[in-house]
């Protein structure tokens, strides 16, 4: 969750503009985020936030190890080795130069609820305006909702 609010890292979760450097130390300092454990990460909230597990499952807050991250460098996201995960898929590779960007993922086969269905999954990185139209073509299976509802005939 650090690398979230660095000022150097983009992040749909920094506000704009992005704050001075004396106010990213201050909210470093607050930030309320411990690892009481190699298993445990307590996150302690200033106040009840109920969209909060949506919010913890974005890749945002994936766990980095801050090694691995110092010895790759700024490029060290390009290696999918460097990602930790513990969900039913895990990342096999980061295509950011396809056009478009995806990310491949395969079957994790030590996930804890046993062997998925799906042998793999594709992640297409499709900017909003284009999204729901490749979905309306058949070129995406699902898609997430960033444009106006009222465009979907249900």
């Amino acid at each position: 969750m650090r690398k979230e609010i660095q000022p150097s890292v983009f992040s749909p979760m920094k506000p704009e503009p992005v704050p001075s450097a004396a106010a990213y130390e201050r909210a470093l300092a607050n930030l309320g985020v411990a690892a009481l454990d190699d298993r445990t990460l307590e996150i302690r909230l200033t106040q009840p936030a109920p969209y909060f597990p949506s919010l913890a499952g974005w890749i945002g807050f994936a766990p980095v190890k801050q090694e691995l991250i110092e010895a790759g460098g700024p490029e060290w996201w390009r290696d999918p080795a460097n990602w930790v995960g513990n969900g039913p898929f895990q990342l096999a590779a980061i295509q950011p130069d396809a056009d478009p960007p995806s990310l491949l993922m395969t079957r994790n086969t030590r996930y804890w609820a046993g062997p998925t269905k799906l042998d793999g999954l594709e992640l297409v990185l499709i900017p909003g305006d284009e999204r729901l139209a490749a979905y309306q073509r058949g070129e995406l299976d699902v898609t997430y909702p960033e444009y106006d509802l009222s465009l979907i005939n249900i």
